[in-house]
């Protein structure tokens, strides 16, 4: 055979050498032959590189040193064997390595950087990629491949790429389909990367994938999407698919700064009950922060944590402005709706507020302005229109106890009749009535068929007790017991008991005595009975003609309110073995009947007894009601207890209808009274035993409407 030609600086010959079947020839200074096969293909001699981890640098004329390779072959196995995105693999000067065809196998899992000798950038051999680097004696250049065919795996571009394809039919412009046969790799299907390498940049905007959408004037269908998602789960498994990933690092990660209006708009599958939610943690672990439903019939937001709005205006107006229009007959709507749920931990201390406001000033405001923390306002005329409304559960309406003194303010409109009211339906128990030159404070209401007049006290403070008088429509009498009650047989005309007794009331009982009424030591009256049983000590307003208004006669039609501050027992005495009662009764007649029940055809008083007088319980307060001879008495459940001061209010309706109040609460109501039935008033004690029993009459006061 002839003498194998040498090649010239490690480069091919110019010449076409033909190498007959099954001869093969010798590189300059190689160690493998090239040989041909009998099916005349070519096998050219290989190399193998490890950059281990470090630059690497190819030679041609000159002998290896370190980290350096002499290329001998026209094919490379490289392997960068890094501990991070890839390595540098130097070429020689383009001058030296004119016309060079080499074949770059990587072999490894990192990127191979190709870079001429400046060094400089020219191209990338992704991980398991086969490259092929030439040169042209002036510019080295990378081409990346996979195959035969022109598939590319991790191409890197120094210019662009020019797709100009016209589709006629259905399918992709562009279908790059990635194929992973890996147990736990990371795969990137398409891998964008734009570095800036040197030059400063000081303007302009850096894009890394620009999508532009261009439709036809004369279309008339079909929808354009800048970027498709869909995900296949191939039957199931314990993936998670998401469609965008963001490292940290971004200013924002949608900017629609440029959008005109309608145009950023995000659109929701219809009808189901998370549609979009936005969620904080990790995949695998996460918590819902805000959940958007589209169910039919319940479209709603449902956030969970803190909303958080942090806004600067400088104009007029509404910093969040949540409206909602209505549009239905008979639907209920809640514009804001806040649900704090309490799941699972148990709250030992904590504060939950559904909706907290806080409003922080600046120093140097005007004194003028106003802030508000809350502002209710309405156009509406028809209906029944609320700025708050309260549901049951609550503790307390209004919770003043962090306040300083003179902030618990409740600042009302000037110069109107009625500025503010406590109500309940059409029935006021307080007005405040702001009229220039004609200011007060109305308690209860003018009279009517229907209105229901007030009973107002002052529980646990003694020395204030309005007894639901309303001074500008009802007849009012109130007895503070400053004299004590006298038998009418002491009352002598001219005498010194004429002078001290009390000129209202009398005293009444068997073995009654004028001395068993005595003055109590934190005021009103002391009843005490004699030492026998059934021995009783009664208080009522005398019979003497023009004596007194007490003795009424009061009629239900009039409407009469009676109440009476009564302690039962005082002292060391108990309430066993004795009756107490108060009241309206038509009659108070002597004798061992006098505090009985069935005794007027109609009544209406406070009743105890430990006999079973009243009814069948012993230990409680009875509601005395008898009404055409017929008794329909009823427990309180209130017990009557020694030593303790009891509000007694009995308030009659314009129906003729007895409401019974122990300490504020109602714990009775009759059926209509008879309307000409002439009740007085009353109050005594009885002892069933042989021994004495005792009652204090605080006050006493009685009222009804004016003709």
């Amino acid at each position: 055979m002839p003498t194998p030609p040498n090649l010239r600086n490690g480069l091919g010959l110019d010449t076409l050498v033909m190498i007959p079947s099954g001869f093969g020839f010798t590189y300059k200074d190689g160690t493998a032959p090239l040989w041909g096969t009998l099916d005349r293909t070519i096998r050219v001699m290989d190399q193998t590189i490890d950059m281990a981890d470090a630059t690497h640098t190819l030679v041609v004329n000159t002998a290896a040193g370190a980290s350096q390779t002499r290329i001998t072959g026209g094919f490379l196995y490289v392997d960068p064997n890094s501990s991070g995105a890839g390595e540098n693999l130097v070429f020689p000067a383009e001058a030296d390595i004119n016309e060079l065809f080499l074949f770059i196998r990587n072999t490894g899992d990192e990127r191979i950087f190709i870079q001429n000798d400046t060094p400089a950038l020219v191209g990338t051999i992704g991980p398991h990629s086969t490259g092929l680097v030439t040169c042209n004696g002036t510019t080295l250049s990378v081409a990346q491949m996979a195959g035969t065919s022109p598939a590319f795996t991790n191409l890197l571009v120094s210019g662009y790429i020019d797709q100009d394809e016209a589709l006629t039919g259905a399918g992709f412009g562009y279908d790059m389909d990635v194929t992973i046969n890996h147990a736990s790799a990371n795969v990137l299907g398409l891998d964008l990367a734009v570095t800036q390498l040197s030059t400063d940049r000081t303007g302009g905007t850096v894009t890394g994938t620009n999508i532009a959408l261009t439709g036809l004037a004369g279309d008339s269908g079909g929808t354009y999407r800048g970027i498709n998602f869909s995900a296949t789960t191939g039957g199931g498994g314990l993936n998670t698919f998401v469609g965008m990933t963001f490292s940290a690092g971004w200013n924002a990660i949608m900017d629609l700064s440029s959008a005109a209006t309608g145009e950023a708009d995000i659109i929701l599958k219809d009808n189901v009950a998370n549609a979009l939610t936005f969620q904080v943690g990790v995949l695998g672990t996460v918590t819902d922060l805000l959940t958007l439903v589209t169910s039919t019939g319940l479209r709603e937001a449902t956030l969970a944590g803190l909303f958080n709005q942090d806004y600067a205006r400088g104009t007029a107006g509404a910093l969040l402005d949540s409206r909602l229009t209505v549009s239905h007959a008979d639907a209920s709507m809640d514009v804001a709706y806040f649900a704090n749920v309490h799941d699972t931990a148990r709250i030992n201390a904590a504060i939950v507020n559904g909706v907290r406001i806080s409003l922080d000033s600046d120093g140097g405001d005007a004194g003028t302005v106003e802030y508000t923390a809350f502002k209710a306002e309405t156009d509406g005329t028809q209906g029944f229109h609320a700025a708050f409304k309260v549901g049951g559960g609550f503790d307390a309406f209004a919770d003043l106890r962090a306040i300083s003194t003179g902030e618990g303010v409740f600042a009302i409109k000037d110069n109107l009749a009625d500025a503010m009211n406590v109500s309940q339906g059409a029935n006021k128990y307080l007005t405040f009535k702001t009229t220039t030159g004609g200011a007060e404070i109305i308690l209860g209401q003018a009279p009517s068929a229907t209105a229901v007049q007030p009973i107002i006290s002052a529980p646990g403070v003694g020395a204030v007790s309005f007894a639901g008088i309303d001074f500008g429509n009802r007849y009012v009498l109130e007895e503070q017991f400053s004299k004590r009650a006298y038998l009418t047989g002491d009352v002598i005309p001219g005498a010194a008991t004429d002078l001290m007794c009390n000129a209202d009331f009398e005293v009444i009982g068997t073995n009654a005595t004028s001395a068993l009424c005595t003055f109590a030591a934190d005021g009103g009256i002391t009843l005490t009975t004699a030492g026998a049983a059934d021995d009783q000590e009664t208080i009522k307003p005398h019979t003497i003609a023009d004596m007194t208004n007490w003795g009424g006669p009061w009629l239900p039609s009039q409407r009469p309110r009676w109440k009476c501050n009564l302690q039962t027992s005082p002292g060391a005495l108990t309430v066993a073995s004795a009756r107490f009662a108060a009241g309206l009764k038509m009659s108070i007649p002597a004798g061992v009947t006098q505090l009985q029940d069935a005794t007027d055809a109609d009544q209406v008083f406070f009743g105890y007894s430990t006999d079973g007088q009243y009814t069948a319980s012993s230990a409680n307060w009875v509601a005395c009601i008898r009404i055409g001879g017929a008794s329909a008495n009823v427990d309180t459940t209130i017990p009557v207890v020694a030593g303790t001061n009891y509000k007694l209010v009995i308030d009659i309706d314009a129906t003729g209808v007895a409401r019974f109040y122990i300490n504020g609460a109602l714990v009775a109501a009759s059926a209509a009274l008879t309307a000409g039935a002439a009740l007085i008033p009353f109050a005594g004690v009885q002892t069933l035993v042989a021994a004495a029993k005792a009652i204090t009459v605080r006050r006493m006061a009685i009222s009804r409407v004016l003709a």
